[in-house]
């Protein structure tokens, strides 16, 4: 080996490393010891893995002493990386992901870098990996690596790279926003503080016909309409007597945001004492509809009604503008 020939390669290239102008990005303060690094690719491009690879591990490293050093750099048909080892290792295994051979020529390779703008990156990875799992020639198949910041690149063949940007973009939507408002209600012969809506009296009384009712505690939230999703409504006192506290706990099962339904799952009624749990009251699972007033139950031995109703939050224009989507090569 020509140890001199190298030596000048390693201190030449880290003298372009030094004086290249600065690019746009993110600068990080140098933790750990720093080593340059020369790769070259068989399969693709050292251009256009400089592209890929710039899209995922770009940054400015400022040393204690004033240098400010982009870590990636191309010249003399190579890659050269200035990096920690850590850092390094993943950008090697990065770049051998990326590197192999595309045995239909006719199929071309394209990349492109996702930019999430409603759901995480891990999320949206893993939306992707019935895609990643499909059988094919070595090179057409879809590739999914999530950066630093989140965002997704994607390389591959037109047709898998194009399938995975479909799917991302009906997935990475804004979740639906719901107002979902409790109750709780007495009913008697003789009209008592606070009178619900007619529409709620019509439908306690299908449940038992009192002839009056009044709202006992009452609360509302704002929730993310998305499966799975837990939550809880501490519901306040609106009488003119101090009432127990309770608490409505449920977890959302399914939305349909076009027929406005809901199913709500594990649902649990609790009425406390103070800060103490005096117990559940009631649990149930059900579906409820968007503006009517669905009654869970009847609870207690002084009969108290347990009531939700459900309110879609309409969608701003904002939130329907199309995600950004860059190409990478």
């Amino acid at each position: 080996m020509n140890t001199p020939s190298l030596t000048f390669l390693r201190t030449s290239t880290l003298a372009l490393l030094l004086c290249a102008p600065l690019a746009a990005q993110q600068v990080t303060p140098a933790e750990g010891d720093f080593e340059l690094t020369l790769l070259r690719t068989e399969h693709i491009g050292s251009k256009q893995m400089f592209g890929l690879v710039q899209q995922l591990y770009a940054r400015q490293v400022a040393f204690p002493d004033g240098r400010v050093t982009p870590n990636l750099m191309l010249g003399n048909g190579a890659l050269l990386i200035y990096e920690t080892a850590d850092r390094l290792a993943e950008i090697r295994r990065t770049i051998a992901q990326l590197d192999v051979p595309n045995e239909q020529g006719d199929d071309r390779q394209v990349s492109i870098v996702y930019e999430p703008r409603a759901q995480n990156g891990a999320a949206l990875e893993r939306t992707l990996a019935p895609l990643l799992q499909l059988e094919g020639p070595p090179g057409t198949g879809l590739k999914v690596i999530r950066q630093e910041r989140g965002h997704l690149l994607l390389h591959g063949s037109e047709q898998a790279v194009g399938e995975a940007k479909r799917i991302l973009e009906q997935v990475d939507r804004p979740s639906p926003q719901v107002m979902l408002s409790a109750f709780v209600l007495i009913g008697g012969d003789a009209p008592v503080g606070h009178e619900p809506a007619r529409e709620l009296e019509d439908a306690l009384r299908e449940v038992m016909p009192y002839a009056h009712y009044r709202v006992h505690a009452a609360s509302v939230v704002r929730i993310a309409a998305e499966p799975m999703r837990q939550f809880s409504i501490e519901l306040a006192d609106v009488g003119d007597a101090p009432a127990p506290d309770y608490a409505l706990h449920g977890l959302i099962g399914a939305y349909d945001p076009e027929r406005g339904s809901m199913m709500l799952e594990s649902l649990r009624f609790e009425q406390r004492g103070g800060t103490r749990t005096s117990g559940v009251l009631l649990e149930t699972a059900t579906t409820v509809f968007a503006g009517e007033y669905a009654v869970l139950g009847v609870a207690g031995g002084d009969p108290v009604f347990i009531v939700v109703r459900l309110k879609p939050v309409p969608v701003t224009a904002k939130e329907g503008e199309p995600r950004v989507v860059r190409r990478a090569n």
